[in-house]
């Protein structure tokens, strides 16, 4: 990151190559949309090159620049809203549904997919803290610096939201086979 700031341009490709799989596979979780997370990733690196000098050492590259991927997000959450309620006050009607078709694919396949709009249905916070912690293996402590909020909020955040998630999940399988599963004890 140094080189980069110094300007070589190789340093700045070595850094796009290292981190592209990650910044794509983040979008990608959170969007649901293949090209929607290329797009996002982009930009992602196109803010990369242009604040490479906001950059200060000895602050680690990966977590700076999930920051900038969350900042990043929550601008196209803003955007996307907008573009929602503008569509919807033209065409009279409510909001527009965002849910991506699902792939006739492998049961593997598809249980994933559930599992990640589940996720999508999340508040942004709580599904951000989830992907930072169990798709891209952040500690508490690092999604709190890139969220720009207390590590305790972090763990509340991650708490209910895999709370939120197996009662989602749960009644979902409810739906699907038309049966109650046994409650746990604890609730």
């Amino acid at each position: 990151m140094l080189r980069a700031q110094a300007g070589d341009r190789q340093a700045i490709a070595s850094l796009i190559e290292r981190h592209h799989r990650d910044m794509f596979l983040y979008f990608s979780r959170l969007a649901g949309n293949r090209g929607l997370a290329e797009e996002l990733t982009q930009e992602c690196f196109l803010r990369l090159v242009r604040g490479v000098a906001r950059y200060s050492p000895p602050r680690p590259v990966r977590p700076w620049l999930y920051a900038v991927a969350a900042n990043l997000w929550r601008d196209h959450l803003r955007r996307a809203a907008r573009r929602r309620e503008v569509a919807a006050a033209a065409a009279g009607t409510g909001p527009l549904d965002p849910s991506p078709s699902v792939e006739d694919q492998v049961t593997r396949r598809l249980l994933a997919d559930r599992l990640s709009a589940a996720v999508r249905a999340l508040p942004p916070e709580t599904a951000q803290a989830l992907v930072l912690r169990f798709c891209h293996n952040l500690r508490v402590r690092e999604i709190a610096e890139i969220l720009g909020t207390r590590e305790g909020t972090v763990k509340s955040r991650l708490f209910y939201g895999l709370r939120r998630l197996r009662v989602m999940l749960e009644s979902e399988e409810v739906a699907a086979h038309g049966q109650a599963t046994p409650a746990s004890p604890r609730g």
